[in-house]
């Protein structure tokens, strides 16, 4: 998946406002592959998403908003929306999307993704589609375009922090003319 077909301009036309944080994703759990660039450089217009599962959907984003970083206990959380298209067996159909990321600051923790993505079959049917994924911590990288050292801190021994909320399995739902597929990956 190649960002150079994917450049859109930031939801507002503030292409000239920087981003205050940024993140990449790339990441490939069982079947199911996911690309986003956030702000690169600080730049929101070169901002992309993609998601793909094979034969059956793929969406692509076409404006994506200002992203918001946050410190939580054990990292750093990026939150971000915006609008693409949703391919689901063949209906396109215009989409929102909401992409939280967690980057976990310990040694070796898993960080995770969540991806919503909402839109209406050509039917008038909702589609909602959800993908919940703990992955390597190498997948997504979240860092501060200007300094504002709170939202970074070096990575903890394992060891030494509190034991790990369990976190939820890997997993795929989807939501379409009434009908639920939940996939656990």
């Amino acid at each position: 998946m190649g960002e150079s077909d994917n450049k859109h301009r930031h939801q507002d036309n503030k292409c000239n406002d920087d981003c205050k944080c940024k993140a990449k994703v790339k990441s490939l759990v069982s079947d199911i592959a996911l690309e986003a660039n956030i702000c690169p450089e600080c730049n929101p217009c070169e901002s992309f998403l993609k998601f793909k599962l094979p034969n059956t959907l793929t969406f692509k984003s076409t404006s994506i908003a200002q992203p918001l970083c946050h410190k939580v206990t054990q990292g750093v959380a990026l939150s971000v929306g915006g609008t693409g298209i949703l391919n689901f067996e063949g209906d396109m159909t215009p989409a929102g999307f909401i992409l939280n990321l967690l980057e976990d600051n310990n040694v070796g923790a898993l960080d995770t993704i969540l991806l919503t993505i909402v839109g209406f079959s050509s039917t008038g049917s909702p589609i909602i589609v959800q993908i919940i994924l703990n992955v390597p911590d190498r997948d997504v990288k979240i860092a501060a375009c200007t300094e504002h050292p709170y939202l970074r801190s070096p990575k903890a021994n394992a060891s030494s922090v509190l034991p790990k909320v369990k976190r939820q399995r890997n997993k795929l739902t989807i939501s379409r003319d009434g009908r639920i597929t939940e996939r656990y990956l």
